[in-house]
């Protein structure tokens, strides 16, 4: 009994990422809900980050991704709270704690973390459109690479079919 138990408050209490579908309502505006949108059938989504940008992704949800956390100056992130403190350079990878006058190495990479992000179903000629957009971006880039154009190309073959 108690086993059963501790099963049901672990499941009840285990956090979950819910991934968010953008989806149109009658009246032209926008309904946030946490299951795809009806008549979403293509497979194809667009991905909205955080700052407004975008990118087409095929499946039935956006992909969980990792984002550096944004650092202040003066400031370190305890990677086990993700609480910033301020810290005086102590010379080398090293900083002083001015409350407490401990030495802290920095060693370690910068902190990250994990963000999902909203799923706006799209149409599959919608995405092939913004896939030929990206591809004919890419082929008039003064800065393009080969890697660039392949990567272009092969996302338009693969929502366009050639």
């Amino acid at each position: 009994m108690r086993v059963l138990t501790g099963l049901l408050l672990f499941a009840v209490a285990t956090p979950s990422l819910a991934q968010i579908y953008v989806c149109p309502d009658e009246r032209g505006g926008k309904v946030y809900q946490q299951k795809p949108c009806a008549g979403s059938d293509s497979g194809i989504l667009r991905c909205i980050k955080e700052n407004g940008e975008s990118y087409i992704h095929s499946g039935t949800s956006c992909p969980a991704r990792r984002e550096p956390v944004a650092q202040k100056p003066g400031m370190v992130t305890d990677v086990a709270t993700g609480q910033q403190d301020f810290m005086v350079p102590g010379g080398g990878n090293g900083m002083i704690d001015p409350r407490t006058g401990r030495r802290h190495e920095l060693i370690g990479p910068p902190p990250t973390r994990q963000v999902q992000d909203i799923a706006e179903p799209i149409s599959r000629s919608d995405a092939c459109g913004e896939a030929r957009a990206a591809r004919d971006r890419a082929l008039s880039d003064f800065n393009r690479t080969i890697t660039t154009i392949r990567a272009a190309e092969a996302r338009y073959e693969r929502l366009c079919g050639g």
